[in-house]
């Protein structure tokens, strides 16, 4: 007599915003094979692997004929400078999350 036919819920639905999965954004790759491969270094460049990124590293200061040095070189970031002090060039890379490719920050 007292039942007047409403029924509890059997879930609550979450207050506030929604979480929504960013898109990843398309990956620029390195081309050893071309003609001139230094030309491409941009930032978010990818790398298959730390080592393709170190012999690209060599590659553009080759063709730019400029030194530089190693502030970190390990198997997950690699950051290297310009040795003249003058020379504004700073690069640093580093592996991406849960996989073995590299990528220029």
């Amino acid at each position: 007599e007292d039942d007047d036919g409403a029924e509890s819920l059997a879930y609550v639905l979450p207050n506030g915003r929604k979480i929504i999965a960013k898109k990843m954004k398309k990956r620029l790759w390195f081309d050893e094979h071309r003609a001139h491969p230094e030309e491409q270094f941009v930032k978010h460049l990818c790398f298959l692997n730390v080592y393709q990124f170190r012999t690209a590293l060599q590659t553009l200061h080759i063709a730019q004929n400029r030194n530089f040095v190693y502030h970190r070189n390990c198997s997950d970031r690699v950051i290297a400078q310009c040795i003249n002090k003058q020379c504004p060039f700073y690069i640093a890379a580093s592996q991406i999350a849960n996989e073995k490719s590299f990528t220029i920050r």
